[in-house]
């Protein structure tokens, strides 16, 4: 191991410069008396592999390691050895994919989306899309797994932990490994540990009945660095205590797909993140209506209902009702749908999306003359500044608005994203008692998306997919590669309040 990796693996140095020997024996005991679904006694494998993750410490005197799975979350697919002759199933490393092609892969740039990788745990070739990338945290204790079951040998594991390759699991077997972990200490799910206070904190990680030092749970340095020290544990028992996510708005065009291609992975990260939290998919979009946008999801293979779509067009409905405007409506036809049974006689307001077929002289100036001559109210879908297609950025309707207010003088009221009611309408729909800072955006626009969100005090994650371009990241905390990587730092707990 070269000296750049061993300092990257020093559990990330987080709190733990005077980590000891003493100390590190605590956690073993801990992990002991946990009872994990591998019994750690007397096996050289397990001291080598102490040794290995953490070569700053002396290890415990622990010599073997047995496999017991639990009765409820068995790890089915494991081959338990029965004897010291395991037999080790041939393992081709160049199989696991390149952190340049997983790159390449998120931007749609080389990568098919039938490319299969090998699954860590299970040997197997799956699809990329039913597969998760392991946190580097997370590695040590899925490559102990499988060399604590004679899966394969301590020199291939080690050589896959070093090698520069993007380690994943298939989904079935990494909820086995996590749902076999978390039935041992007596949680039903990841975010019950994730997400409690830090009295839970205490009672769910320091949970062994005889600690030799009675003092030892009211220092709180030792906590942190018995936490810390949990390495290879830290996705799943975080130390880091924030508020829990009970609810994600996530944007459509540029965040799950991109005209008629979804974002590689989404489909599969999508059904893994409503086990955590309720979704609701919200979008500017005024092009197509509900009925048409929930059609485009399911041929991209989302399993959405129509009823979970929240658009700004729905919002300009309400509105419009409201206070019983009668439009002059500067919308795409595919759109009109959505306001079947509005009058539009002697019209009283302007209401205006993207319509780029629309936006010529004739249609702009009747708009001008109600709103300037018979005091019109000027309603605008939003004012999103430009929207990607597969050929590129176009330019979105807010210079259409931009462009009546100045020549009239009248402020448009704005319906969608970034506007607080528009937000807050959308997690109404989900329960009346979701507070903005308990929800997470996932979107692609640094502006209506994620700073929008952030100014009503929601969290906000920015993918780098869609309208994403170079810079966007330096305006918010909490960026992803794409709606995959959004969604596993939401499971993780890993966004942060911006």
């Amino acid at each position: 191991m070269n000296d750049e990796t061993t300092h990257e693996f020093q559990w990330e140095q987080e709190n733990i410069d005077n980590y000891d020997a003493p100390l590190h024996n605590l956690v073993i005991d801990f992990l002991q008396d946990l009872d994990l679904p591998f019994a750690t006694v007397e096996n050289p494998r397990f001291q080598d592999l102490i040794k290995y993750l953490n070569p700053v410490v002396t290890p415990p005197t622990v010599n073997s390691i047995k496999f017991h799975a639990t009765n409820t979350q068995e790890l089915e697919a494991i081959p338990v050895p029965d004897n010291e002759g395991v037999v080790v199933p041939p393992l081709n490393l160049t199989e696991f994919p390149s952190t340049a092609d997983i790159g390449k892969y998120l931007n749609g740039v080389t990568i098919s989306e039938g490319t299969s990788f090998v699954c860590i745990v299970c040997l197997k070739k799956h699809d990329w899309s039913k597969m998760r990338k392991l946190d580097r945290n997370e590695i040590p204790i899925f490559l102990y797994v499988c060399v604590a079951v004679g899966l394969y040998s301590l020199e291939i594991a080690q050589k896959m932990f070093t090698m520069p390759k993007t380690l994943r699991c298939c989904y079935e077997h990494y909820s086995r490994v996590v749902e076999a972990l978390m039935s041992k200490l007596n949680v039903a799910a990841v975010e019950d540990i994730i997400t409690c206070d830090e009295k839970q904190v205490k009672d769910a990680y320091l949970i062994w009945k005889q600690i030799k030092n009675p003092g030892f749970m009211e220092n709180q340095q030792s906590l942190r660095k018995v936490l810390s020290g949990l390495g290879s544990f830290r996705y799943t028992l975080r130390y880091r205590i924030m508020s829990k996510i009970s609810a994600v708005l996530i944007d459509l065009s540029g965040t799950l797909h991109i005209e008629e291609l979804a974002i590689p992975g989404a489909q599969a990260a999508l059904e893994l993140l409503r086990q955590h939290v309720q979704v609701k998919f919200v979008t500017n979009t005024t092009k197509e209506s509900q009925n048409l946008l929930h059609q485009r999801l399911k041929s991209c293979g989302f399993q959405i209902e129509k009823h979970e779509i929240f658009t700004s067009l729905s919002a300009a409905r309400d509105l419009i009702l409201k206070n019983q405007y009668r439009p002059y409506f500067i919308l795409d036809d595919k759109a009109m749908e959505d306001f079947e049974g509005i009058s539009t006689e002697d019209p009283n307001s302007v209401v205006i999306g993207l319509a780029p077929e629309k936006f010529n002289d004739g249609i702009m100036t009747e708009a001008f003359r109600l709103i300037k001559e018979k005091n019109a109210s000027l309603i605008a879908i939003h004012k999103g500044r430009y929207y990607q297609k597969k050929d590129g950025l176009h330019l979105g309707p807010g210079a259409y608005v931009a462009g009546l207010e100045y020549a009239t003088g009248v402020e448009a009221k704005v319906v969608g994203k970034p506007e607080k009611l528009f937000f807050e309408s959308a997690l109404k729909t989900l329960g009346d008692n979701i507070d903005f800072s308990n929800a997470v955006m996932i979107g692609d626009d640094v502006n209506d998306d994620a700073l929008g969100a952030i100014k009503v005090g929601m969290r906000s994650i920015l993918v780098k997919t869609g309208k994403f371009r170079s810079g966007d990241e330096l305006k918010v905390k909490n960026v992803a590669n794409s709606f995959v990587d959004a969604v596993d730092m939401i499971i993780a707990n890993k966004v942060e309040n911006d």
